[in-house]
């Protein structure tokens, strides 16, 4: 209003100054008292600022999306990659020649379907590439027979006598449900597997028996033979540390008492009477 009051005199240029100068403030005012944060003076006005604002905008709103894009185009590429059903359904209604059909792609996705899947879907294959004049390669998309696989295994197992690979065999086995009345390798390897469970725990008993006998505070010789025999007869290892040990031990304390034996002085024999001469007079009377 001050400025208005001293421009009411000046030129009109200077009173349309004034009057916008108030405008101005006024209007600042009114945002100031809203809460309302105030844009500068130069945003407001100036177009060219005004420009750029918009031109920073969409740029930026345009980046955004093409990164968006490429990322979800990134995403459904493997998708796109992999066969699907309605895709060999497809090849098989539009193939012109065998080599479309009989592809690694469409093998590997008819080799991986279900058990009732598998054989329609091989089965329409067949005959389509007989209808174009080709022939399927025995073996193609042949699903691997996983009970055929895990009784090979388990024999394999049991000749080799392998406890872990038997075990793993077994564990196999019993996934498919496979009977061990009805299936001798199951059977065989179980009964294997119960001998070697028991051999393994005969030799750590024979082994904690000679770490007894080499520990005790009175070695006896007769008690360490015993263990020895009983860790040769359990098929301890003759490497075996505890094994090495006793037998060491066992000389040592068989050697002592002979070496005292020899020692000890022989008793004396007690001398011979010499034969006594007898006079002949004392013969005579």
């Amino acid at each position: 209003l001050e400025l208005g009051g001293r421009a009411s005199g000046a030129s009109p240029r200077a009173r349309g100054l004034a009057c916008e100068g108030e405008s101005r403030c006024l209007s600042t005012a009114a945002l100031s008292r809203s809460g309302a944060p105030a844009r500068p003076e130069s945003a407001r006005t100036h177009p060219v600022s005004q420009q750029l604002h918009f031109l920073d905008t969409m740029m930026f709103r345009s980046l955004s999306f093409a990164l968006m894009l490429a990322l979800a185009a990134a995403w459904r590429a493997p998708m796109r990659m992999s066969v699907q059903r309605a895709d060999v359904v497809k090849l098989i209604n539009t193939a012109t020649s065998a080599d479309q059909l009989l592809t690694s792609e469409v093998e590997t996705f008819v080799k991986e379907a279900g058990k009732s899947m598998h054989p329609k879907l091989k089965k329409r294959i067949t005959r389509k590439v007989a209808e174009i004049g080709g022939t399927v390669p025995e073996g193609w998309a042949k699903q691997p027979n996983l009970k055929l696989e895990a009784r090979v295994a388990l024999k394999a197992a049991t000749e080799a006598s392998d406890l872990v690979a038997i075990d793993a065999a077994i564990a196999t086995a019993e996934g498919l449900k496979l009977d061990a009345e009805k299936v001798s390798e199951l059977a065989a390897a179980q009964e294997l597997k119960g001998q070697l469970e028991e051999a393994i725990a005969a030799k750590e008993a024979a082994v904690t028996a000679l770490k007894e006998a080499i520990e005790a505070e009175e070695k006896d010789v007769d008690a360490i033979s015993a263990a020895i025999e009983g860790a040769e007869a359990a098929g301890v290892d003759a490497e075996t540390a505890e094994l090495k040990t006793a037998i060491t031990l066992k000389a040592e304390l068989s050697v002592e008492p002979e070496a005292e034996a020899e020692a000890e002085p022989a008793a004396e024999e007690p001398a011979a009477e010499e034969p006594v001469a007898i006079a002949d007079d004392a013969v005579a009377a």
